[in-house]
């Protein structure tokens, strides 16, 4: 009887479900294009080790992937967005004075994926201004392909960061991501509203029933 109640109530309601789900939809949609920098600039690098002849292939291995860790974690320093500045490309006016608010906003514009196992770090750079962004990703490759003993142990030559893939510009967000999140938004909001239904059916379900038939 309850079940019957409830797909009377769903059947009634069709039309406040499919607008609350496009209500949800649309916001989401309009969420992540306002809430995201306009542009994003994808960096590739290896790492590798450069003294081969001492050590076996898995020792190498495992170097690699620790000294890969310990990067990927720098990027996001003080330190290292000193040596960015440093390089000449970008400009430390870009940044706040204040040091939590200036790594705050450089952890907002830097995002850096890692694929230890085989010794890779992905570094992305979110910006309004492409030739910024652009300019930022450059200067992060040149920290990390000629100063990243910097920010590690060992001999000065001993690692190797090169550049696989990069700079490559992107709008972002992306297509494919904007039309996720409206589809994931639209079914969340369906499922919102069939839940309120349910709820009203089962705590209510008599007022619920008067109020839905009135409506």
């Amino acid at each position: 009887m309850e079940n019957i109640e409830f797909f009377g109530a769903v059947k009634r309601r069709m039309g406040f479900i499919v607008l609350a789900a496009l209500f949800v939809g649309v916001a989401s949609f309009l969420f992540l294009i306002f809430s995201q920098e306009a542009f994003k600039v994808r960096t590739d690098f290896l790492v590798t080790q450069s003294n081969g002849s001492s050590q076996d292939f898995y020792a190498m291995s495992r170097s690699s992937e620790y000294v890969g860790k310990v990067l990927s974690e720098a990027i996001y320093s003080e330190r290292f967005l000193d040596a960015v500045v440093e390089t000449g490309k970008v400009s430390a006016s870009s940044f706040p004075m204040d040091k939590n608010d200036k790594l705050e906003r450089w952890s907002e514009e830097v995002r850096v994926n890692k694929n230890l196992e085989l010794g890779m770090i992905q570094v992305e750079v979110f910006h309004d201004d492409q030739k910024e962004a652009v300019r930022i990703s450059q200067a992060i490759a040149d920290v990390l392909t000629q100063k990243n003993h910097l920010f590690r142990g060992g001999e000065e030559k001993s690692v190797e960061v090169r550049v696989l893939t990069g700079p490559i510009t992107e709008n972002n967000p992306s297509v494919a991501q904007l039309i996720m999140v409206a589809i994931g938004g639209f079914l969340f909001g369906g499922l919102l509203s069939l839940a309120w239904i349910f709820m009203r059916t089962e705590m209510f379900p008599k007022r619920s029933e008067e109020i839905l038939i009135v409506r």
